[in-house]
């Protein structure tokens, strides 16, 4: 983990920039790091650090605070993921961004765009506890 502005963050400080367009079964990231990139997703709600953009402007709400009990999948890509990697000037998943090699996952989980991010996180954590998951255990969100 890193601190930028006095924010822990769920990144690495320097990045692999190796081509790996071609390894999408081999895109995961471990437990630790799906739920360092939760905590920092929460805090930035909690904080009111994150807000609606302009896609989100059609709705009247541009520049309103997300709130962690409604933010939705495709949010959490559009507000936190892909500003993140487009600030670090590269291209690539979130796996790809965080992982300096390719990880083959051991487990799939599929979620769907409008889903709330707190009820999969929900989920995953059901499954974690089911499965018995530990913080290196790598899955594959889909």
């Amino acid at each position: 983990k890193n601190k930028r502005r006095g924010i822990i963050v769920p990144w690495p400080e320097e990045f692999s920039k190796v081509d790996r367009t071609n390894t999408a079964g081999k895109r995961s990231v471990t437990c630790r790091q799906f739920d360092d990139l939760t905590r920092f997703i929460r805090r930035l709600c909690r904080t009111g650090l994150l807000v609606y953009t302009d896609e989100e402007d059609r709705n009247g709400i541009k520049g309103k605070r997300i709130l962690w009990s409604g933010i939705t999948m495709l949010e959490v890509s559009n507000n936190v993921v892909k500003p993140i990697i487009e600030y670090h000037n590269v291209e690539c998943s979130w796996s790809t961004f965080v992982n300096d090699e390719d990880v083959e996952p051991e487990i799939f989980i599929s979620h769907s765009w409008q889903q709330k991010y707190r009820d999969f996180v929900s989920n995953y954590e059901h499954l974690k506890e089911g499965r018995g998951l530990t913080a290196t255990n790598r899955v594959w969100i889909c």
